[in-house]
């Protein structure tokens, strides 16, 4: 049995064609919300920022206080 069927649904001939194509796009839709939804990730890649900074910060003090020292130990041992 033949159906009339606009151009745009020709490809579901079938009720079924058509019921498992939607069942592909509810699981599809409910899998980018997941993937959305999930903030595992960021928080990670949060921690990762705060850890870098906070390593960039330790490598800029400790040369200000290697060149501060530097002089002062060089001062001192002059004095001798």
């Amino acid at each position: 049995m033949k159906c009339n069927l606009p151009e745009a649904l020709e490809p579901f001939s079938k009720a079924s064609d058509f019921i498992l194509t939607a069942k592909a796009m509810i699981m599809g839709k409910k899998l980018i919300k997941r993937i959305l939804s999930n903030k595992t990730g960021a928080t990670a890649i949060e921690y990762a920022l705060i850890a870098g900074l906070i390593s960039i910060a330790i490598v800029a003090g400790a040369t200000l206080i290697g060149g501060t020292l530097d002089t002062t130990f060089t001062e001192i041992n002059s004095a001798f």
